[in-house]
């Protein structure tokens, strides 16, 4: 076996990537706390199955071991380079990329300026290379397990904002931004080592801050909207097979010209870090604040 099981987690033996094991269950998504935007709303009740989340954000040097066993080159090294802060300007830097995203990293920080590509490339090849099938979160599944298994918590572990710098990387007293929260210090103007601050009650770390981090699904700004019009929550669990189907696991819009990603990262106000914030790009997109971590079905 490639992947040693453990009570509550899963090592892979060729990154040494550690996973958690999700008890899978129901729960609310989307805007518990009469905030955020438009495409956060109605809170609407879903059902996700077990599967494993990785326990923290795929590494610079996990990048690098896929990087050097297949030869691969990302979106920004095939050309433009990646999105990056320059003096509080962002721009395209041909010179830019996960190897040095205009920032010191070392092979700890997540993997930055990749691209959903890029990401879907990386789960490819772990699961060629274990015979186990990994790929990206599905929105639901990722703020499930942000949310400590479907918890009302605003953020992941915690819902007090005056308390982020405990729990994650984000725009606080060190970052230039002019929605910087001066009163908070998490020590970090960029990227943060993985797992250096507490992790949310399932043992998963930054999962909100650090990095914004790809799902899998197609982003439709109406999507909630319309699959809660489509199917009501009313006998949601009563016997209506179809509706059941409906709201267990799903998957996003069928198609799309974005995808989605979750979490905020070290240039976000808490408000742009809650676990139900839902933020979007084009799939070859890649930004110095932007990684992923990997799941896998149970």
């Amino acid at each position: 076996m490639s992947v040693a099981e453990k009570p509550n987690s899963l090592v892979d033996s060729v990154t040494g990537m550690k996973f958690v094991a999700v008890k899978g269950g129901r729960f609310i998504m989307g805007n518990l706390f009469n905030e955020g935007d438009n495409d956060e709303a109605p809170p609407h009740e879903v059902r996700v199955a077990d599967f494993a989340l990785g326990a923290y954000a795929v590494t610079k040097g996990q990048f690098r071991a896929f990087v050097t066993a297949t030869g691969y080159r990302t979106d920004a090294e095939k050309g433009g380079g990646c999105y990056v802060e320059k003096g509080n300007v962002w721009s395209y830097d041909p010179a830019t990329s996960w190897r040095s995203p205009g920032y010191y990293q070392d092979d700890d920080h997540p993997v930055v300026c990749v691209s959903w590509n890029d990401a879907t490339e990386f789960a490819e090849w772990l699961s060629k290379e274990t015979g186990r099938r990994y790929r990206l979160p599905t929105e639901a599944e990722w703020e499930y397990a942000a949310r400590s298994g479907g918890r009302q918590e605003r953020f992941a572990g915690f819902s007090d904002p005056a308390v982020f710098f405990k729990y994650g990387n984000f725009c606080d007293k060190n970052s230039s931004a002019e929605w910087r929260t001066s009163e908070q210090s998490d020590g970090f103007r960029y990227t943060s080592p993985v797992g250096s601050f507490l992790p949310n009650g399932l043992g998963l770390y930054d999962m909100v801050g650090n990095v914004w981090q790809w799902a899998s699904d197609y982003y439709g700004e109406r999507y909630y909207r319309e699959s809660t019009r489509k199917w009501p929550l009313d006998g949601l669990y009563g016997g209506d097979q179809r509706r059941e189907r409906a709201h267990v696991n799903p998957q996003g819009p069928a198609d799309g010209s974005y995808r989605v990603l979750r979490g905020g990262s070290w240039n976000s106000a808490p408000i742009d870090a809650r676990a139900a914030q839902r933020l979007r790009n084009k799939p070859e997109f890649r930004r110095s604040y932007i990684g992923f971590r990997l799941a896998a079905s149970r």
